[in-house]
This record gives C-alpha cells, structure tokens and sequence, in this order.
C-alpha cells in the first residue's frame, strides 16, 4: 500500500469501538480530577480486548522488540507498556531514521498534542486521516503495521485454576483464545523474576536440538529486582554486564549482556 494510502479502514461504529467508547466513559466518571489506568484495571483490560481488533494494536510489547518492524517514514504502531508500574498506551512510529515512542494521554478522553477523541480508535483513525503530527518535527502517522500472526497477546489468553509450583513459577491451566472463535486448553506457567547471578559457560546445557538452557540457580534470587554486592568475590568476570562490574548490581536484564 502505498503511502498515501493509509491501511486503516473504519467501520462506522463497531462494536469494539463501542465498547471502548463506553469504558472511556465509565472511567472518566470514576475520577474526573486524577484518572490513573492503574486505578482501573478492569477498565483497562475491556480496553485491551478491544484494541486486538486491530491489527495495529501489538499489545504488551517492550520498545526493543517492536522496533525492527518499523522501516519506513511513517510506519507506526500501537502497544501497550508499563511506566512506573502503570499501564499505559503508546504509539511507535519511524520517522526521519529514528524511532519515536510517543505515550498517550488520558484526561477523559484519549489525547496527543491536543488532538483529542473519546477512545484509541478514533484517535488514531483521526491521526492518520488528518496527517496530523504527533510530534513537533512533523512527524505523521502513515503506514500501520500490522502485529505478526505469531504473535500472542496477553489479552488472547485466560488464566484459569492454578495446578501446581516451584521455586521460581506457578504453572496454571488456561484458555488460548484463537482467530475465528477457536479455543485452546493450554498449559501456562508464570515465571518470577529471578537473578542468577552465575550464568557461565559452565552452567549452560545443550538440549538434543541444540538449545541452550540454563542450569544450576545455586545462587539465584527470586522476586527481586535488583540486587547489590559490595564486594564481587568468586563471580566469573568475564560473563558479567558493564553495570555490574562498576556498581555490584545484579538484575533481571543485566544478563542479555551474555547473549
């Protein structure tokens, strides 16, 4: 498509845009002065399920893992992120070689400098429609790009009864809400965030179809998100993440270093 031609189509009323329409309303009514989606977690999640009507809506998706699908001026997408353990929307969009994250505001109704619409949806289909710029440089929304079908959403599955758990996450029976109304009975475990704090080479196993996995948690710390040493003794230097050899401190992402 070209890109003068947005990909967004709307459909007069939908029922997702209705939906959303009157969550928006029920949750400015809760708190006109201070409206915190973290305040509304209900809210927020009919919210969510009705974004996953729109292919442009990528869900829960950390920056880093959304930016290879943006190539092109005006490429853009929807997700979902956490800031100081709210919920909140952003759009990422590619824009003059550079990648913009742009967080949505929500005062009663949905906004980015000063367009504003009663849900997600209309703010966006106005965005593109308009080619209004989302930031001061001009930048516009153009192409949507569309989440890949592998993808899973938070909001595609229900967790169901707990079955059983360890010491670093519980296993729960669940509901894997396929396309076109198909479920799926699926085994889902969550993990706690754990520190290893001794990921080597020698603590990594080839499995028979030569996947790594990581072995021996003799000195791992569950449920913690930092963890700070005074002193490094006895750790192997030479796997450790710059932020750890200059300050002591151990977390649950230092590690990607090694990879």
């Amino acid at each position: 498509m070209c890109s003068s031609e947005p990909r967004i189509k709307k459909t007069p009323q939908s029922q997702a845009e209705k939906t959303e329409r009157n969550t928006a309303t029920a949750m400015a009514s809760t708190n006109k002065s201070n409206i915190s989606l973290a305040n509304s977690a209900q809210m927020d999640e009919e919210i969510s399920k009705t974004l996953t009507h729109n292919n442009w809506y990528h869900g829960m998706m950390p920056r880093d893992e959304i930016e290879d699908l943006l190539k092109k001026d005006g490429d853009f997408l929807v997700r979902k992120t956490d800031v100081a353990n709210k919920a909140r929307y952003a759009i990422s969009v590619f824009y003059n070689k550079r990648i913009r994250h742009i967080l949505l505001v929500y005062d009663g109704m949905w906004s980015i400098r000063g367009a504003k619409k009663k849900t997600i949806i209309e703010l966006i289909d106005h965005l593109v429609k308009t080619k209004y710029p989302v930031q001061t440089d001009s930048t516009i929304l153009i192409t949507a790009v569309p989440r890949p079908e592998y993808y899973i959403l938070h909001e595609h599955i229900e967790l169901g009864k707990k079955l059983g758990g360890g010491a670093f996450g519980d296993v729960h029976i669940g509901t894997w809400k396929k396309a076109h109304g198909e479920n799926v009975e699926v085994a889902i475990k969550n993990h706690r965030k754990v520190i290893h704090r001794d990921i080597a080479a020698r603590n990594c196993l080839m499995g028979k179809n030569d996947e790594c996995k990581i072995s021996d948690f003799g000195l791992s710390v569950a449920n913690a998100d930092v963890l700070k040493l005074d002193k490094l003794k006895a750790m192997p230097i030479r796997w450790l993440s710059p932020e750890t050899l200059r300050k002591g401190e151990f977390s649950t992402v230092c590690f990607c270093f090694l990879f």
